[in-house]
C-alpha cells in the first residue's frame, strides 16, 4: 500500500500593503482638504494686500497731482456752482418740457413720425405726404411749448443741474434731467423742420440757433453719459441747419452769420477732459464700495444663487488691483488728451488695453467703452462743427456771388480762418464741388477719404461733413420706391 503525499497549503495573502496605501491616501486627502483652504485664504490675503498697495500708491499720486478728484469732492464742487432756481436756465428748460403734451399712442407720436420721415430720405427730398400730414396734425398742440423754448436767448444766465448723489451707491445717480434737455432739443428741431418745409428759412435758422444757446446754457458734467447727451443736442442743431439749407435756397445772410460764428466757437467749447475726470471718480467709487461689500452686482443678495454669491466673494480679492489698474489707465488717457488733434488720434489708435484676465477683467470691461468715447467723441464733434461752419459760409458765398467758392480759403471774407485743418489727420479740411452742389468734410477716425460721403439713405456715412445742394436740387420729390 503506497503512502499518499499531502500537497502543501498555499500561504494566505496579507492585505497589509494594500491597507497601508489606503491609509496613506486617506491621510494625504485629509491633509489636502485641511491645507488647501488655508493656502487659498493666504493667497487671497496676499492678492488683496498687493492690490491695496497699488491702489494706495495710485490714490496718493492723484491726491498730490489732482486735489479734489474723488467723487464726493467733484459732486460738492459741481453743486456749489448751481445757480438759484429763478435764474437757472437749465431748470427753465426742464419746466417747459414738463408742460409739453404727452403722446398717448407711441406709434403715432411725433417722434415716431419724425423717424419715418427721416428714414430712407435724402435731406434735399420732400418727405412722404402722408407722414408729413400726420406729423402736422400734432403741431398745434405742441406749438405753445415750442414758442416758449424758441424765445430762449443767449442773455439767459447759464444753468446747471444738481448732481443728485448724497452717498450710497453711485449707481443711484439721477440722469433724468439730461433726457429732458434732449427732449427740448428734439422739440426745437421739429419746430425748425416745420418752418423750413414752409420755406421760412430765417425762422428755421433762428430756432436752430435757440437750440444751440439752450444746449450751452446747461453744464452737463461730470459723467460721460451727460457729455454724450450734450454732443447729441448739438448734432440736432446741425441737422436742423443742414435740413433748412437742403430745402430753402433763400436764407438771409443775417440769419446765417450768427450760426456760423456759434459753430466755430462750439468747435472748441466741448472738451471731454472734465467728464473723463468725473468718470474716473465714478468708477473708483464704485469699485471701492464693491470691495467693501457696500454694493453688489445683485439688486438683492437673495436673488443670486449660492454659486454666484461665492463667485462674487472670490472675485472681490482682485478689486483693489482692478481699481488701481483703472486709475493708471485713466492717467494715461488724460495724458493723451493734451496732444494736438492729429497726434491725439494716432496715439489713441495705438493705445490698447491688455487682454482680460481674472485680475483686470472688470477694469478692462468698464474701460473699453470709455476709451471708444474719449478717443473719438471730442475730435468728431470738432470736425462736425468746423464742417458745419464752413458749409454755412459756403452758402453765404453762394448767396452773394451766385456760385460756390472754388476753395475754402475763399471764405475769409465771411470770417472763416484760412487753412482749416481736419482734426483727424491734420490735413486741410476737404471740400469738393459736385454736379448737384458741394460738400465740406472730414475723413473721420478711419483716416480714409471716401469722397465726401456724408449723407446716406441708410446706415452711417463714411465721412463726417456738411452737404449743400444747388438751388434747383432743393426740396425735390422722393424717388419712387420699388
Amino acid at each position: 500500500m503506497s503512502e499518499s503525499v499531502a500537497s502543501p497549503t498555499p500561504p494566505m495573502r496579507r492585505p497589509r500593503r494594500f491597507w497601508r496605501w489606503v491609509k496613506r491616501g486617506t491621510l494625504a486627502l485629509a491633509l489636502l482638504i485641511t491645507v488647501a483652504p488655508l493656502v487659498g485664504f493666504g493667497e487671497m490675503k496676499w492678492t488683496r494686500r498687493s492690490g491695496q498697495k497699488k491702489l494706495d500708491a495710485a490714490t496718493a499720486k492723484l491726491d498730490a497731482d489732482d486735489p479734489g478728484w474723488r467723487l464726493e469732492d467733484i459732486v460738492e464742487e459741481h453743486n456749489s456752482k448751481v445757480p438759484p432756481a429763478e435764474s437757472n436756465s437749465a431748470l427753465k428748460a426742464v419746466a417747459i418740457v414738463g408742460r409739453l403734451p404727452k403722446a398717448h399712442d407711441p406709434e403715432q407720436s411725433p417722434w415716431k413720425l419724425r423717424e419715418r420721415i427721416d428714414t430712407a430720405r435724402s435731406q434735399n427730398e420732400r418727405p412722404d405726404p402722408r407722414d408729413w400730414s400726420a406729423l402736422e396734425k400734432h403741431y398745434p398742440a405742441w406749438e405753445p411749448g415750442m414758442i416758449e423754448l424758441r424765445q430762449w436767448t443767449a442773455a439767459t444766465p447759464r444753468g446747471r443741474f444738481k448732481f443728485e448723489y448724497a452717498g450710497g451707491s453711485p449707481l443711484d445717480i439721477r440722469i433724468q434731467n439730461c433726457h429732458d434737455v434732449r427732449t427740448a432739443l428734439s422739440v426745437l428741431s421739429w419746430d425748425s423742420l416745420h418752418h423750413a418745409y414752409g420755406g421760412r428759412a430765417d425762422r428755421a435758422l433762428a430756432i436752430a440757433l435757440s437750440g444751440l444757446h439752450l444746449t450751452r446754457s446747461v453744464d452737463f458734467e461730470p459723467i460721460f453719459f451727460a457729455y454724450l447727451v450734450r454732443l447729441g443736442c448739438v448734432i440736432q442743431v446741425m441737422n436742423s441747419v443742414a435740413q433748412t439749407l437742403a430745402w430753402c435756397p433763400n436764407a438771409a445772410d443775417a440769419a446765417l452769420a450768427p450760426l456760423q460764428d456759434s459753430m466755430l466757437f462750439e468747435s472748441t467749447s466741448a472738451p471731454v477732459r472734465p467728464s473723463l475726470r468725473g468718470e474716473r471718480a465714478y468708477m473708483h467709487k464704485s469699485m471701492v464700495m464693491a470691495d467693501r461689500d457696500e454694493i453688489s452686482i445683485y439688486d438683492d443678495r437673495s436673488h443670486g444663487t449660492r454659486r454666484e454669491r461665492l463667485q462674487y466673494q472670490y472675485h472681490r480679492q482682485f478689486l483693489p488691483n482692478q481699481a488701481a489698474f483703472a486709475l493708471e489707465r485713466f492717467d494715461e488717457l488724460s495724458a493723451l488728451l493734451v496732444l494736438p488733434d492729429p497726434e491725439k488720434t494716432t496715439a489713441f489708435q495705438q493705445w490698447t488695453l491688455p487682454l482680460r484676465n481674472r485680475e483686470n477683467f472688470l477694469g478692462v470691461t468698464l474701460l473699453r467703452p470709455v476709451v471708444s468715447v474719449v478717443a473719438t467723441a471730442e475730435i468728431r464733434h470738432r470736425a462736425r462743427c468746423l464742417c458745419t461752419a464752413a458749409g454755412i459760409a459756403c452758402e453765404r458765398y453762394r448767396l452773394k456771388h451766385g456760385k460756390w467758392p472754388a476753395k475754402l480759403d475763399d471764405l475769409t471774407e465771411f470770417g472763416m480762418p484760412q487753412n482749416l485743418l481736419d482734426p483727424f489727420d491734420g490735413q486741410p479740411l476737404r471740400y469738393s464741388l459736385l454736379d448737384d452742389g458741394a460738400v465740406v468734410y472730414s475723413v473721420d477716425e478711419d483716416g480714409r477719404d471716401d469722397g465726401g460721403e456724408v449723407v446716406r439713405r441708410e446706415g452711417r456715412p463714411k465721412d463726417v461733413g456738411f452737404r449743400l445742394w444747388n438751388p434747383d436740387r432743393r426740396k425735390v420729390p422722393m424717388p419712387a420706391r420699388p
